[in-house]
């Protein structure tokens, strides 16, 4: 979505919650932002659990859709809730997300998302997964859900500096392993 398209549906949803019009802000929030929130959760919690997550997800922005500031990006709002439910859905099943428990935990898609959302190439997939969880989480949200780099700062609450910074050494690693493993298939 454009940045001007992003601007303009989040001052009608705004306008609609100042007029009082929940049932219109939310229909337009889910029509703007649920494909793209129900895809981040699929490839942080896998497709067995995203359905429960993403409607807890829904379920924290209505209740919370007062309380948001008309200046904040309601697609940077929406995806902080998402970030912090999958959070609190790691830490609920301890024995399957033991990591979660660690306060710098980042939740990152891991070995049971859905195929259909993975990347197309399997060496770029296995690159991304060497990353460390930082590294990887700022790559998926900046390439596979188009996310501006100061969106990713604001989501992930790092400096524009850091997410910069991680995003060159992710995009390093991944071209450095391309660039080998397409060596290793070259004929002799």
């Amino acid at each position: 979505m454009s940045v001007s398209m992003q601007l303009t549906t989040d001052s009608v949803i705004f306008a609609a919650i100042r007029d009082g019009d929940l049932k219109r802000a939310v229909e337009l929030l889910l029509d703007t932002y649920q494909d793209e929130l129900y895809c981040y959760c699929v490839r942080l919690v896998g497709a067995g659990h995203a359905s429960d997550v993403y409607q807890r997800v829904l379920g924290s922005a209505i209740s919370d859709i007062h309380g948001v500031q008309a200046d904040r990006s309601l697609r940077i709002w929406l995806f902080r809730i998402a970030r912090n439910t999958v959070i609190h859905h790691h830490q609920g099943d301890r024995r399957v997300h033991p990591q979660a428990l660690r306060p710098d935990y980042i939740p990152v898609s891991g070995p049971e998302e859905a195929q259909g959302l993975r990347l197309q190439d399997e060496a770029v997939e296995r690159a991304m997964d060497e990353l460390d969880p930082a590294i990887r989480e700022v790559l998926q949200l900046s390439l596979w859900h188009g996310l501006r780099l100061r969106e990713v700062a604001a989501i992930t609450e790092r400096t524009i500096a850091d997410v910069r910074s991680l995003a060159t050494a992710g995009l390093s690693h991944v071209a450095h392993r391309m660039t080998h493993h397409r060596g290793d298939h070259l004929p002799s």
